[in-house]
């Protein structure tokens, strides 16, 4: 009713995570038929605006546990189809999706929420934190990689500097319901906090081994290093930085460290 009512629209940008979602339809699906019908939209500019490539030329819908992925992919593609443009996080997602739509631009855009410049971060001392620190909501690809931290990286960890050094901080959404998480020596789980940077300006590692799933750019990178907190992550989880697989990587003027 509110579009309807406006005398013209120049563009329109539609954020597509339907895929959490996977019984309703996609923001496109619903939105484009409408906005090309309604007289003060028919000429608007549709830009899609994908946060998360479902799986880029159909790779990886075998390691999806359920049904989401083929319908997501699916529901995606026809979104892009529709659209007269796309924005993506990732640039890395550009040349198959031209390839796929010839004729469509695709606009690498960073569209998802980020942090407050660095001097606007309290950061403290690097001596005075200690432990590791993973962050992240408690879905299926998280659950495996914090899983795979808690069982195997940690005991490494505690092994080289020790038990009051070597400690895990879980923190997110239903993070606190994993199971497998539970009772396990060294892992302090928080469930979902109100402020995150808090505890992560406490951590001396970040870890974040994104193992599965679907390739996107990770925010939760930028809190950390915002903060001084060094990340460890893997080359998945490197998608968007612009960085070599294998390599440390500084920032001229602050002890940030990004790795693979």
């Amino acid at each position: 009713a509110y579009l309807a009512e406006l005398p013209e629209i120049d563009l329109v940008l539609m954020v597509s995570t339907f895929w959490f979602y996977p019984e309703l339809r996609s923001f496109p699906e619903l939105w484009i038929p409408f906005l090309r019908e309604n007289a003060a939209s028919s000429s608007a500019k549709l830009v899609v605006m994908a946060d998360v490539v479902t799986c880029p030329n159909g790779l990886g819908l075998d390691d999806e546990p359920n049904e989401v992925g083929p319908q997501a992919h699916g529901a995606q593609l026809l979104g892009f189809a529709a659209a007269d443009a796309v924005a993506v996080e990732l640039s890395e997602d550009k040349p198959w999706i031209q390839r796929l739509f010839p004729a469509l631009p695709v606009l690498p855009i960073r569209f998802v929420s980020t942090v407050s410049p660095l001097e606007e971060c309290d950061v403290s001392p690097f001596s005075a934190r200690k432990g590791l620190i993973w962050v992240g909501s408690a879905h299926f690809d998280n659950q495996k990689a914090v899983e795979f931290v808690a069982r195997f990286v940690l005991p490494l960890v505690r092994a080289r500097v020790g038990k009051e050094e070597g400690t895990l901080v879980v923190v997110g959404g239903g993070t606190d319901a994993i199971e497998s998480l539970k009772g396990l020596e060294g892992v302090h789980v928080m469930g979902h906090v109100s402020d995150v940077a808090a505890l992560l300006a406490l951590a001396k590692v970040c870890v974040s081994p994104t193992l599965y799933g679907r390739a996107r750019f990770q925010t939760k990178h930028l809190q950390a290093l915002a903060r001084g907190v060094p990340v460890v992550t893997t080359e998945r989880g490197s998608l968007g930085y612009h960085l070599t697989p294998n390599t440390t990587h500084t920032p001229h003027t602050h002890t940030h460290t990004h790795t693979h």
